[in-house]
């Protein structure tokens, strides 16, 4: 177990997700204004257009993508750091079972809210001089994230009148919750390595 750079990884996560908002919300815009939907169909009216957003559109999802991977390595570090403990399970399923279609819609309560609650445990039985983690913020993080992916179904079904702020407000939400339990795992898991540090000094 390591102590983790906080400019690193929050660096990481809030500059790809930065970038790959910018990006996907910029792409959808250009590939909107490229044509028009007459009720039936969208029309392309400007090719070229069209292509510059679409890249632009890949562009933000591979910096979501790299942020994601981030966040998940953050997240197998803090389960890793209570494993000594009793938690409820392993680094690797916390973050393995996310990329289970379906059921990981359930996990993520497990991975991030039962990860809270067994950090708070692990402080209290380890008795570390550490306040404990806002279990209710972790509980909302996995239900934010449910609800950001109601518009995304919408847009699929209504192209022509979809408005790309539609996402960008629950998504925004997400991002700005997982950056304050991204920054309190990070603490915590440093917390937790200079305490065993000092334990074994």
């Amino acid at each position: 177990m390591k102590k983790l750079s906080k400019k690193l990884y929050l660096g990481l996560i809030i500059g790809a997700y930065a970038a790959g908002l910018a990006c996907i919300i910029t792409g959808v815009i250009m590939i909107l204004k490229a044509g028009s939907d007459n009720g039936r169909e969208f029309i392309v009216s400007d090719q070229a257009l069209l292509v510059r957003g679409g890249l632009l559109f890949l562009l933000g999802m591979a910096f979501s993508i790299i942020s994601t991977i981030i966040g998940y390595v953050l997240l197998y570090k803090a389960w890793q750091a209570i494993q000594d403990g009793k938690p409820r399970t392993t680094p690797g399923k916390a973050v393995g079972f996310l990329f289970i279609p379906f059921f990981n819609l359930y996990w993520m309560f497990i991975a991030y809210w039962g990860w809270a609650k067994d950090c708070n445990a692990y402080i209290s039985s380890k008795g570390l001089s550490l306040s404990p983690l806002p279990e209710k913020l972790y509980l909302a993080f996995p239900i934010i994230l449910l609800c950001s992916g109601i518009p995304y179904v919408t847009a699929a079904t209504a192209l022509g009148s979809y408005q790309p702020y539609v996402v960008a407000v629950p998504t925004l939400a997400a991002i700005a919750v997982f950056i304050i339990i991204s920054t309190q795992m990070i603490d915590r898991v440093n917390g937790i390595y200079d305490a065993r540090v000092i334990t074994t000094a």
